[in-house]
């Protein structure tokens, strides 16, 4: 089944720009909300600017992060059928802070793609080896990836 290993946001063929457009996306719905809190309830915000400046910013990033994961989340669920292929995976790697994530290298149409992959899933594959991933255009324009474990 398609998507079954994969973790949605992380594998959208050109994730930055989707991230950077989805968020000034947010950001823009932030900024409208906001003012539209001030017309609406100008009672509402303290008179205390530092709070002002906490509870606004708190909208801000809120919304502008919350905007690009629905987006994500509407491009993913909602993608069109699914091409399969065989690529060779020229690396694979892991890291993070908190958590540790696992991450394979191939190329798409000549550029490097990262897939985000559990763990279990990870361990399966090996550097220069094949793996079998399939692509669908997102509802959203963007491209999905997802390892076809079957």
């Amino acid at each position: 089944m398609f998507g079954v290993s994969a973790v949605e946001f992380d594998n959208i063929i050109g994730d930055v720009g989707f991230f950077l457009l989805f968020s000034t996306v947010g950001l823009a719905l932030s900024a409208t909300f906001v003012a539209t809190l001030f017309k609406i309830l100008p009672g509402f915000w303290s008179n205390e600017k530092d709070t002002n400046y906490v509870a606004t910013s708190l909208i801000f990033i809120g919304l502008t992060f919350l905007t690009a994961e629905a987006a994500a989340f509407v491009n993913y669920k909602y993608r069109s059928t699914p091409r399969c292929s065989d690529f060779v995976i020229e690396s694979k790697s892991f890291g993070g802070n908190r958590a540790i994530t696992y991450w394979l290298f191939i190329k798409i149409n000549d550029k490097e793609e990262r897939i985000e992959l559990f763990k279990s899933t990870w361990d399966k594959y090996k550097q220069g080896g094949a793996i079998n991933v399939c692509t669908a255009p997102g509802f959203l324009g963007f491209d999905v990836l997802a390892v076809n474990d079957h």
